[in-house]
């Protein structure tokens, strides 16, 4: 397997364990340990990508067409779905 330099992998280890001989036959176990400590800032500076929030998508509303996110209701008219929710002042 191939292992580009960016790739996690290239951090980790692979230790190869002959475990007793009292096993009938020769078995390898792979044990995956990581080459250094990784520090707490360069974790969670990794898994805070995973959770970087979209824009919402704004639709225009079918009643007074200003712009609004779907399925809400609109903030201008008061309408939700062609129906009067909310009464505005006009």
């Amino acid at each position: 397997m191939k292992v580009s330099e960016n790739s996690y992998l290239t951090n980790i280890r692979v230790l190869i364990i002959m475990p007793c001989t009292s096993y009938s036959r020769k078995e390898v176990m792979l044990m995956i340990s990581p080459k250094q400590k990784i520090s707490k800032s360069r974790r969670d500076k990794r898994r805070a990508q995973t959770w970087k929030i979209a824009m919402p998508n704004l639709v225009p509303c079918l009643k007074c067409a200003e712009l609004m996110q779907s399925h809400r209701v609109c903030k201008s008219c008061g309408s939700y779905n062609r129906r009067e929710v909310l009464k505005t002042a006009e």
